[in-house]
């Protein structure tokens, strides 16, 4: 089934449904409406049949009341006499007055005088009419001169309308000498009359006789004073029960109407019913061809385009379709997939040109269905083509357990891989397979010669490396135990440096005691002798200041070097130790400057202050020619920041971070020129470090060399590191 033919049904489908629904509900509400209508104007009808009876029993009555009054007929019930019968109620009389018959009676009961006229109602059979009125009918009586007896009778087969009257004086006074009846038959004429006022059928039935079929129950079932029944399909009735003159429910009265406002309605309805379906089909005929125009006959056009790319492979071509609507955005979004198709495909072919493995795609029973090698990875040896067996080529063994792995890829969807050695061609080959449909697998032929080459090289290699990392533990272990050889001659040359600046102390403290006096007579020295004096004096503050740093570095090492925290006025400390070093820079032609911001009292240890800066500013005149030495101080946060900056001649970048090495010299000529131990920067650092401080090194050759400390501004404890 096509999309028109669908769409049709499923257009028609859905106006044949909201057809039948919408028809449905308009018949309901319509007919319903239309139902109601008719039902109250056959009430309407009943109700108006009802009140001309009773106008014309009471225009009855008001004659009957007219000649009952009248002093002749009072006259003629007294005397008897025949003039009045054959003047006042001839025949003429009784027509002009609508009437079918009149009778005088007299307080007895007894007729005294009787008349139906010649030509009246065929149906007033005068014996009929007779034996009604006998004596002791309680309408011949009254009690007084204003009572009437009025309504329905049967006389027979006759209806009768009836009123009567008491025979009075004109003036009501005197004795009622009897009774005037006056009566109308209902028949034909007067129930065709009755009909064309107001245009129904009518129908008085006698509830005394055996009624029609359906006519007792609707009488026994009623439920209000007028009711409705629907008779068939063309018409449709209203009654109402009437009671006699006895006041008994005696007579029915039924009005018959045409359903003509029913039969309207229906008539609309499927007339309306016809325009909807004829609509529907113009709709439908309508919608298909501008679905067709559209829709349709682009979507056909998309189709066939597909379609002739399909079948003749152009990757290129693209869909071409005007428009700027859904099915040309759907267009383009193919055109794009296309696109990705064409690029992918391109990439495709790029992947199996460059590859360097042998790509086949074989089917369940190893039938080769397309295959690429071009780098005649295996082709040389397989000679592959289409249609053939890839199994044919190999040797029974592999293309047995080729067969095997197919089988079992397309049954598990399983990776399936192996290696084999072909004897003809000298290479080792790794094949690997995978389903790529139900009925087939891609496999991928690698050759993997230089790989186990490779392999055979890495284990020699690891060989190799498993007797060098052999032979390196055994040098860790040498280093190892050199280590601890040189840990014990450090210790060995540290208790030696204890013991000798111990015992080196005492006889110090004796010379400097003894060059104290010498220096007290150095007045009556010669030249040579103040000299001699000088050289013995400088050898000797040399050799404390070395017993001094064995002694530091020992107590640090040692971990008992202890820190005293007092007020330090910075600016007053470092004029003082400027003062006490500016002789030495004095007598090498150097300046000593000093760059102070102004900084608060700071709490340090001043003792270990100055002997840090004299450290520093003292290496710094000692190996700084020319120029000058700058010192700056100022504080940063918390901390207090010195520099000691020199115009010396720098040192070399990969000797910095050696110089806080215990005993280290940067050059061994300047060291034995200006002498020294290669403690004091050592010491320097690990006294700053000790009071949570830092210390760092810049430099240049040629240019010179700046040491930056910082100390804090309040004390932070901090235990000696061992």
């Amino acid at each position: 089934m096509n999309i028109n033919t669908k769409v049709v049904l499923g257009v028609g489908i859905a106006i044949i449904i909201s057809s039948a629904l919408l028809f449905a509900v308009l018949s309901l509400i319509l007919l319903s409406n239309i139902d109601g209508l008719e039902a109250e104007n056959a009430r309407h009808n009943v109700q108006r049949g009802v009140a001309d009876i009773k106008e014309e029993l009471e225009a009855l009555e008001l004659t009957a009341s007219d000649y009952a009054a009248w002093d002749m007929t009072y006259e003629f019930m007294e005397t008897r006499t025949t003039n009045y019968t054959a003047t006042e109620i001839s025949d003429d009389t009784l027509f002009r007055l609508n009437v079918d018959f009149m009778g005088l009676f007299d307080a007895k009961g007894n007729t005294v005088y009787f008349r139906i006229p010649e030509g009246a109602d065929p149906s007033a059979a005068k014996e009929e009419i007779a034996l009604y009125f006998l004596p002791g009918k309680f309408f011949l009586s009254h009690e007084g001169a204003d009572s009437t007896r009025s309504g329905i009778i049967k006389t027979g087969h006759n209806i009768m309308l009836v009123a009567s009257k008491p025979i009075v004086h004109t003036t009501g006074e005197g004795p009622v000498v009897g009774s005037l009846v006056m009566g109308k038959v209902l028949g034909e004429k007067e129930l065709d009359s009755l009909e064309e006022r107001i245009v129904a059928g009518i129908k008085i039935i006698d509830l005394s006789q055996d009624l029609p079929e359906g006519i007792a129950e609707l009488v026994t079932n009623q439920k209000g004073e007028f009711e409705t029944h629907v008779l068939n399909g063309s018409s449709i009735s209203g009654f109402t029960v009437i009671k006699d003159i006895d006041g008994k429910s005696s007579f029915v009265l039924f009005v018959y109407l045409p359903r003509s406002i029913h039969n309207l309605g229906v008539k609309a309805l499927l007339y309306f019913l016809f325009t909807l379906i004829v609509l529907g089909l113009l709709l439908v005929l309508a919608l298909l061809f501008i679905l067709n125009k559209v829709i349709l006959s682009r979507l056909f056009l998309i189709m066939g385009q597909l379609s002739e790319i399909a079948v003749k492979k152009n990757q290129a071509a693209r869909i071409k379709i005007g428009g700027n609507d859904e099915l040309a955005g759907m267009a383009a979004a193919i055109n794009k997939t296309l696109d990705t198709v064409e690029k992918s495909s391109g990439e495709y072919e790029a992947i199996l040109k460059s590859m360097p493995d042998a790509y086949f795609r074989i089917s369940a029973n190893c039938t080769i269905l397309d295959f690429r090698d071009e780098h005649n990875v295996i082709s040389d040896f397989l000679k592959p083509e289409l249609g053939k067996k890839v199994c044919d080529g190999l040797p029974e063994e592999i293309s047995a357990r080729l067969k095997e792995l197919v089988k079992k890829s397309i049954g598990s969807n399983e990776k399936c891989d192996f290696e084999f050695f072909l004897e003809p061609v000298n290479k080792h080959f790794e094949m690997r397979i995978a389903r790529s449909s139900a009925e087939e697998v891609i496999a991928i032929f690698r050759d993997i010669g230089m790989l186990k080459k490779n392999e055979l090289e890495l284990k020699k290699r690891s060989q190799e490396l498993e007797k060098a990392r052999i032979a390196t533990l055994n040098i860790m272990e040498d280093l190892t135990e050199t280590n601890k050889h040189m840990k014990e001659l450090d210790q060995a040359k540290t208790d030696f440096l204890n013991i000798a600046s111990h015992e080196l102390k005492t006889p110090l403290t004796a010379i400097s005691a003894y060059i104290e006096i010498l220096d007290d007579y150095k007045g009556s020295f010669t030249p040579d002798q103040q000299q001699g004096l000088d050289v013995i004096k400088r050898n000797s503050n040399q050799l404390k200041t070395i017993i001094n740093n064995i002694l530091e570095i020992s107590r640090l090492d040692a971990g008992r070097f202890e820190l005293n925290f007092t007020e330090l006025k910075v600016e007053e400390a470092l004029k003082r130790i400027i003062e006490n070093l500016d002789i030495l820079a004095v007598n090498k032609g150097l300046a000593l400057k000093l760059q102070l911001k102004p900084m608060p009292t700071m709490i340090t240890d001043t003792m270990r202050f100055d002997e840090i800066m004299n450290n520093l500013i003292g290496n710094a005149i000692k190996f700084t020619d020319k120029g000058s030495i700058t010192i700056t101080a100022e504080q940063d946060g918390s901390m207090a920041s010195f520099q000691v900056i020199d115009t010396g001649s720098g040192i070399p970048e990969e000797k910095i971070p050696n110089l806080f090495q215990k005993f280290y010299q940067v050059d061994q000529t300047i060291s034995r020129k200006f002498g020294g131990t290669g403690l004091g920067l050592s010491i320097t650092k690990r006294m700053i470090e000790l009071q949570n401080g830092s210390i760092t090194i810049t430099s240049k050759v040629g240019q010179g060399t700046t040491f930056a400390f910082k100390l804090p501004m309040q004390p932070i404890k901090k235990e000696v590191e061992k």
